[in-house]
């Protein structure tokens, strides 16, 4: 991972959504994730998206996260995960798309203001 600055989102399996600038190394993805990362690709607006969940979240019992897989598209991801673009022509992780990161902003803002006046 190129050690640079990039825009993701980390997605809780509580829902909670943050879009955030983080360090693009491979420490701070496995921090996030809480474990070995393993990529799952998707497409948003036709532009190459990554999440990175952990490698092992599955076998150690890790929670649901309906959110991520909603987001995803995927049927079954586990544990916190962490979104970003998809690739340079190098092969590092490029920031989350703005058409993306705004969506999350904003279901991040409703899951908010719902809670607030609940």
């Amino acid at each position: 991972m190129k050690n640079e600055i990039i825009t993701v989102a980390v997605v809780t399996v509580e829902g909670d959504i943050t879009v955030e600038d983080m360090p693009n190394t491979l420490e701070e993805f496995q921090k996030r994730v809480g474990g070995y990362i393993e990529p799952v690709s998707f497409e948003w607006n036709r532009q190459e998206c990554t999440a990175f969940v952990d490698e092992e979240g599955l076998h150690n019992g890790k929670t649901m996260n309906p959110t991520l897989c909603m987001i995803a598209g995927h049927p079954f991801l586990v544990g916190t995960g962490v979104i970003c673009g998809g690739v340079d022509h190098e092969g590092y992780n490029l920031g989350l798309p703005k058409s993306l990161a705004n969506v999350l902003r904003d279901l991040s803002n409703r899951k908010s203001l719902s809670e607030s006046t609940a």
